[in-house]
């Protein structure tokens, strides 16, 4: 889903850009120092946007980590209380 919005967003953006550049009347590139600073202009606003898309998605598959392994731990938790003879044992408070 995440993806689907920033490739959205940046066909948007590279559009815009196209139709800016297109219709305005820009000085040519006397250097390779404004060509840099040109391009770094350009193309960081697409970058940020990933950026922050990528670190979106990390923080939801660390919640999703963090519920299994919060269910695994509470699992072998009740596992531990409960004996073979059926009934909770006691709990262990030395861990």
């Amino acid at each position: 889903m995440l993806s689907a919005i920033g490739l959205l967003l940046t066909v948007v953006y590279v559009i815009a850009l196209t139709l800016v550049i297109s219709f305005s009347s820009l000085t040519p590139v006397t250097s390779c120092a404004e060509l840099g600073l040109f391009l770094a202009g350009v193309f960081s606003p697409p970058v940020f946007l990933w950026l922050y898309l990528v670190n979106l998605q990390q923080q939801k598959q660390l919640r999703q980590i963090n519920r299994v392994i919060d269910l695994l731990i509470s699992e072998r938790c009740c596992a531990e209380m409960i004996n073979t003879s059926g009934t909770p044992a006691a709990p262990d408070l030395n861990e």
